[in-house]
């Protein structure tokens, strides 16, 4: 054909080739078909798509690939999937490969969002967990954190940062090791802690000037208490408690147990084991009284409302009602009881509070002085004379207050406050850092931090033996920032000049000349 042709009715060409020379081609049905006719499963031919003619470039595919059950798209050789996504996604959120429909999601219940309008990106789990900003990392409450800081110093004191472990460490033991003391104090209020290997050792408490406890290994009577008030004296032979006013209200010795106001003609109890037989004594009402019998039976017995609590003989002690929560006791031990359920246990070489069938209990060592917490039974903490343990570290026996930290000890922890305290009052120092963008002058300790955006800074040194100034240039600009002193010189010259976007000089003085160090 050389002119025009014209079908009228449907085309069919049977071949395996229909090539057209022309540059464009249209039709105008809406969908065109490719690989029609297909009878088997799929693509039998493992691909069908549209392939562009690049000259002397590798041709480009855009197809639909059988095996995987994806569009694929690039050049011959290097295809790549096409990812779709949902109708609808969400406005700033990152997609997420939705790899049961093989789409790109956005979204769900899990989120990040991005947004570039305000600089934030946040993240979610159902509702917002934390973001992103020019701030740092926040989470749904709290602080707004920007470093995990290294610093062992914790110099900078910020909320902004949040020291890693290594740094706590170091900073911790850093203010343990600077305590060297054995006394704690604050005005006219301390305690002093003085061992001895020789058996002297003795421990003092002051407070308000006023001593409120004294212990001596080696002294007649040990004082809790102020010795014009309320107080607990024990000795080797006698122990007494005087309540207010110094009224004796118990009392202790070989032969005679005290407890009441005997003194003052009140209600008391009394037993005296220096007469045969016994003397027990109590004051009481028709129905709670304590009942002593110093007979073959040798029995104690304590009502309560007509109710027996307390029965005491040789073989077994027991108080509290039989069949609830009670105490009992015999000559090896002694346990207390909720029901049927063992709260303490105790004999002449230990002492068990808690649950010891499940493994959870405090066991108290009379002949070692030491405690041991068991959680499943394992011991994680003790205390003994020494002071507090745990299963690694140092024994500790003071949680101490003193924000000097001059104790120096290994075996004191410093509160929250006393370290806050300590490494305020450290922070402070005597140096000033100082913000400028005008002409200026500095004095010892000043750190001047200058912006010569704005044009040519002279920063004039004042003479002083005290300490050291520092000049820092903190902008990028060719702005420069002039040193000098008056009528002194410095390093021999009248001045000295910053012209290095984020250059320093540190000076010194001798009272009469400046000079860099």
């Amino acid at each position: 054909m050389y002119d025009d042709l014209i079908v009228t009715g449907d085309l069919f060409v049977d071949g395996t080739t229909f090539v057209v020379n022309n540059q464009e081609v249209t039709t105008s049905d809406n969908i065109i078909v490719i690989n029609n006719g297909e009878v088997g499963p799929g693509v039998t031919a493992g691909s069908a798509g549209i392939e562009v003619d690049r000259g002397s470039e590798t041709d480009y595919q855009f197809i639909f690939v059988e095996a995987s059950d994806t569009f694929r798209i690039g050049e011959i050789g290097s295809l790549q999937a096409v990812a779709t996504r949902e109708d609808a996604p969400a406005d700033t959120r990152v997609a997420w490969w939705n790899d049961t429909q093989k789409r790109l999601d956005t979204l769900g219940d899990d989120y990040i969002t991005v947004n570039t309008s305000t600089h934030v990106i946040s993240f979610g789990i159902t509702s917002e967990q934390g973001k992103f900003d020019t701030n740092g990392l926040t989470l749904s409450t709290g602080a707004s954190v920007n470093e995990f800081s290294t610093d062992g110093t914790l110099v900078d004191d910020s909320n902004d940062a949040v020291p890693t472990e290594q740094a706590v460490k170091t900073y911790v033991d850093n203010q343990i090791a600077a305590i060297s003391t054995n006394k704690i104090e604050d005005g006219d209020s301390f305690v002093i802690v003085n061992d001895s290997t020789g058996g002297a050792g003795e421990v003092r408490i002051v407070v308000d000037g006023v001593e409120v406890g004294y212990y001596d290994a080696l002294a007649t009577s040990q004082r809790m208490g102020k010795s014009d008030g309320s107080f607990i004296l024990t000795s080797d032979e006698e122990t007494t408690i005087s309540g207010p006013d110094s009224v004796e209200v118990f009392s202790a010795e070989e032969n005679v147990f005290q407890m009441g106001y005997w003194t003052e003609d009140g209600p008391f109890l009394q037993i005296d084991r220096s007469g045969d037989p016994s003397i027990a004594k109590i004051a009481a009402d028709t129905g709670t009284y304590i009942q002593l019998d110093s007979t073959a039976s040798a029995e104690i017995a304590m009502y309560v409302d007509a109710l027996e609590y307390v029965t005491i003989n040789e073989a077994l002690q027991t108080f509290g009602q039989t069949t609830g929560g009670r105490l009992q006791t015999t000559d090896s031990t002694a346990g207390v009881f909720v029901d049927s359920e063992i709260g303490l246990v105790t004999s002449s070489s230990a002492v068990t509070l808690g649950d010891r069938p499940n493994g959870t209990y405090l066991h108290v060592y009379p002949v070692s002085d030491q405690f041991l917490f068991y959680v499943n039974n394992v011991s994680p903490a003790g205390i003994s004379a020494s002071g507090l343990n745990l299963q690694n570290g140092a024994t500790v026996n003071e949680f101490s207050t003193d924000g000097t930290l001059a104790g120096n000890s290994n075996t004191a922890v410093p509160t929250e406050q006393a370290v806050k305290t300590y490494v305020d009052n450290a922070i402070g120092g005597t140096e000033t850092v100082r913000f400028v963008s005008s002409d200026t002058t500095a004095i010892a300790g000043d750190i001047v931090l200058v912006d010569s955006t704005a044009g040519p800074v002279n920063v004039e040194l004042l003479e002083s033996e005290d300490g050291k100034i520092t000049v820092k240039k903190i902008t990028n600009d060719s702005n420069t920032v002039t040193i000098f002193t008056s009528p002194g010189l410095i390093d021999g010259k009248a001045n000295v000049t910053i012209d290095t976007p984020y250059q320093a000089y540190g000076f010194v003085s001798d009272a009469s000349n400046f000079y860099i160090i």
